[in-house]
């Protein structure tokens, strides 16, 4: 994935879970998805996140893979 993409993936994921009230920890038992993992992707430490793993996070988040890339 793009930098830029990823930048702009991790600043809405970000804007989402604080909207919610929500810490990493809670998100990442929303989704299903590992704290490591998405310590990971909110670091930028992954060059590429699996899209079953964006839209686990998505449906968390109450929102669609086109707001979380968008």
């Amino acid at each position: 994935m793009a930098l830029e993409l990823i930048d702009k993936i991790v600043k809405n994921i970000e804007k989402k879970r604080k909207t919610l009230g929500w810490s990493v920890d809670h998100l990442s038992k929303e989704s299903d998805i590992s704290f490591s993992t998405l310590t990971k992707i909110r670091l930028k430490e992954v060059a590429d996140v699996r899209v079953s793993t964006l839209l686990a996070i998505a449906g968390a988040l109450g929102c669609t893979l086109d707001e979380l890339v968008g």
